[in-house]
C-alpha cells in the first residue's frame, strides 16, 4: 500500500495487476525498453534491478520464491520471462547477462584454494608424520605464499621422473658408442 505496507490483494485487484504485467510484457515484446515499460508503470529502473547467482540452496535469498529462480534461471541472455506470478506480486524478469564476473572470480579463487588445499594437506600431514617439525614463528610470519605456486598430481611427477631416467639413459648410451 501507500504506507509500504503488505496486504492481501482481492481477486479483481490480483486480476488488474495481472493485466498490467501482461500490458507491460506486450510493451517488451514490442521493442520498448525495460526502464520506458517500468517507468509506464510507476517503477522506479533503478529499484527493479537485482543481481542473482545460482548458489548452494542454504545461501539462496530466501525474498524470491522456487517460481520466480525457475523462470530466472530458464532465460537465456538478452531474454525476458513472461509474467511469472510468485507469492508476492508478478514479475518479468530479464536475463542481462548470464555471467558476474566477480562471483565467477570468487568460485575460481575458491576452487583454487580447495584444490591446493587437497593437495598440500597429504602431503603436509606425510611429512608431520616423518619429522618433528618446529616452527620459527618470527620468520614464518616473513614468508609469503604466491598464487603461482603450481601443485603437480602424482601422476605428473611421476612421468617427469621416468622423463629424466630416459634422458639420463640415453645420454650414457650415447656415451658407451662414442
Amino acid at each position: 500500500d501507500d504506507n509500504g505496507d503488505e496486504k492481501e490483494l482481492s481477486a479483481s485487484e490480483k486480476a488488474k495487476k495481472k493485466k498490467q504485467a501482461e500490458e507491460a510484457y506486450a510493451m517488451l515484446e514490442d521493442g520498448t525498453d525495460i526502464e520506458t515499460v517500468a517507468e509506464e508503470f510507476g517503477f522506479d529502473p533503478d529499484e527493479c534491478a537485482y543481481t542473482a547467482g545460482k548458489t548452494a540452496e542454504e545461501d539462496q535469498d530466501e525474498y524470491y520464491d522456487e517460481a520466480f529462480e525457475n523462470a530466472a534461471f530458464s532465460l537465456k541472455e538478452g531474454e525476458y520471462s513472461k509474467v511469472t506470478e510468485c507469492a508476492d506480486g508478478y514479475y518479468i524478469i530479464q536475463m542481462v547477462t548470464e555471467e558476474n564476473e566477480d562471483e565467477t572470480a570468487a568460485a575460481m579463487e575458491e576452487a583454487q584454494s580447495a584444490a591446493e588445499d587437497e593437495l598440500f594437506t597429504p602431503m603436509l600431514e606425510e611429512m608431520e608424520e616423518k619429522y618433528e617439525i618446529t616452527v620459527n614463528e618470527e620468520n614464518w610470519d616473513k614468508i609469503s605464499m604466491s598464487a603461482d605456486i603450481a601443485f603437480k598430481t602424482e601422476e605428473e611427477s611421476e612421468e617427469e621422473e621416468s622423463t629424466e631416467i630416459i634422458a639420463e639413459e640415453d645420454t650414457s648410451v650415447e656415451e658407451e658408442a662414442e
